[in-house]
């Protein structure tokens, strides 16, 4: 089962994942595109915190996996891995992205 955890917990193991924005020498491929007090591209509503981005980002990938077949396969390809990000333990999209490959 996929499952998130901070980035300082990882162990370099071959099956954990980044999946943060891009920099620290990550493409930021699975990365959050909602950005907290910025307008949304999917609801567009300014958020105020991490934790509201969350069900807009459910939505965005959702959305995505339908019309774009290499996300969606990346997206299937995470079942099992450990996903590796910033947000941890605070509201996390990592959650939704765990989920949803878990499906």
């Amino acid at each position: 089962m996929a499952r998130v955890i901070h980035i300082r917990d990882r162990r370099g193991t071959p099956d954990e994942v980044y999946i943060g924005r891009a920099g620290h020498g990550h493409d930021g491929y699975f990365g959050n595109p909602i950005r907290v007090g910025q307008v949304c591209q999917e609801c567009g509503s300014i958020h105020q915190d991490r934790g509201d981005t969350i069900p807009c980002y459910e939505s965005y990938v959702r959305s995505r996996m339908e019309c774009d077949p290499m996300f969606r396969s990346k997206v299937k390809g995470l079942r099992g891995k450990t996903l590796v990000c910033f947000c941890k333990p605070n509201p996390c999209h990592g959650d939704i992205l765990a989920k949803i490959a878990e499906e």
